[in-house]
């Protein structure tokens, strides 16, 4: 072999494969398998605000507590976390009605919001995951003919 080792792309080139033919190691592998489902209806437990809310953070609680628990979203785990955004839509209501609306501070929080309603799934993102209801189909010459059919006239 000349100095320098083989050339890239040197050789015989391997024969094409069909696409839609999987190896039989591939399909007996134990990955191959289908996760169990996740649909089963999960047991949702509501709970109470925490005490140490004030008044506006315990309405923001009240307000959008129930979507999250629907959601399965607000458990006792992350209550912390929710405790945290009722507090902050309060600071951020109260920088809006500031004249350091707009700030940089007010962007901020706003963010931190935008954060926590995507972590609690309070504000739709990306797809619907509900699917579409399907509309019955309607017959083209029904379209066409204004209802009436071909062979009664």
């Amino acid at each position: 072999m000349p100095r320098g080792g083989a050339r890239i792309g040197a050789g015989r080139k391997p024969k094409p494969r069909p696409v839609n033919v999987l190896p039989a190691r591939v399909l007996a592998h134990p990955s191959s398998v289908a996760p169990p489902s996740t649909s089963a209806p999960i047991e949702v437990e509501e709970f109470d605000a925490p005490d140490d809310l004030l008044h506006d953070e315990r309405m923001i609680w009240l307000r959008q507590a129930p979507y999250a628990f629907k959601k399965g979203t607000l458990t006792r785990a992350s209550a912390l976390s929710f405790e945290r955004y009722c507090k902050v839509v309060v600071l951020e209501r109260n920088e809006a009605k500031s004249s350091a609306m707009g700030g940089p501070n007010h962007r901020g929080l706003l963010r931190q919001i935008n954060a926590y309603e995507l972590q609690f799934m309070l504000t739709p993102a990306g797809k619907p995951l509900l699917e579409p209801v399907q509309q019955p189909q309607q017959d083209a010459d029904e379209e066409f003919f204004g209802g009436g059919s071909v062979a009664g006239r």
